[in-house]
């Protein structure tokens, strides 16, 4: 199945789910699960991975629909599908992960690199200080991926950035980079395809740099 876009019963159900998360409604409203955004988002995700199944080491996920029981209470179904494109592990939040995320009020996409070890991120202050190219192809990544890489700050600053330029990174405790995009014309085309790619792609080399990064530290 190639893919044409989500269409707007996609947010139809993603909005019933919200206020209707209950195995009854889901139940009565399953087909439109996989015609409207299962189907679509497992389309997604293929043309998405297509130009990295080719980096060793680098595979992609559709998340499920359903909450596991044994972690969560509450409402059984998650209110949102994403594609995650990133070193399989057990453990998501601590590897750097291309993403994309479709949920009721549209999609965000981009890098997240949840919680890295904090040797990890005293790893790479040390190399922001040490290796200004580093920085150099942070500002590319950005600039090629159309958003800014941001995250959680520690509550009180630990640590002092030797130039004012890093003071914007050397306080973070995890990263993120995102575009967000409301449902409409982009997402109801397979246009869409092309302007994630061009995000994910801008950001591929730091999530490449992180990768390697994390490597010296994931056994320890």
């Amino acid at each position: 199945m190639e893919f044409q876009g989500y269409s707007p019963e996609t947010f139809d159900f993603l909005w019933g789910l919200r206020f209707n998360n209950n195995r009854e409604w889901f139940m009565e409203h399953k087909k439109d699960y996989v015609n409207y955004l299962y189907e679509p988002t497992k389309a997604l995700g293929a043309a998405l991975y297509a130009p990295f199944e080719e980096v060793s080491g680098l595979g992609y996920k559709v998340s499920r629909i359903y909450k596991d029981v044994r972690f969560s209470k509450g409402d059984p179904y998650k209110e949102s599908l994403w594609i995650s494109i990133r070193r399989q592990t057990d453990s998501w939040d601590s590897e750097p992960t291309l993403y994309f995320e479709v949920r009721p009020e549209g999609c965000h996409y981009g890098l997240v690199y949840w919680r890295p070890k904090a040797a990890i991120m005293q790893a790479f202050r040390q190399e922001l200080t040490d290796r200004p190219e580093l920085y150099a192809l942070i500002v590319r990544a950005e600039e090629a991926a159309g958003c800014t890489l941001e995250g959680d700050e520690y509550v009180r600053k630990k640590f002092e950035a030797p130039r004012p330029e890093l003071e914007r990174l050397y306080h973070r405790k995890g990263f993120w980079a995102s575009v967000r995009q409301e449902p409409g014309d982009l997402m109801f085309s397979g246009e869409l395809v092309p302007e994630v790619l061009k995000t994910l792609q801008g950001l591929m080399p730091l999530c490449q740099y992180f990768q390697t990064l994390a490597s010296s530290y994931r056994d320890a």
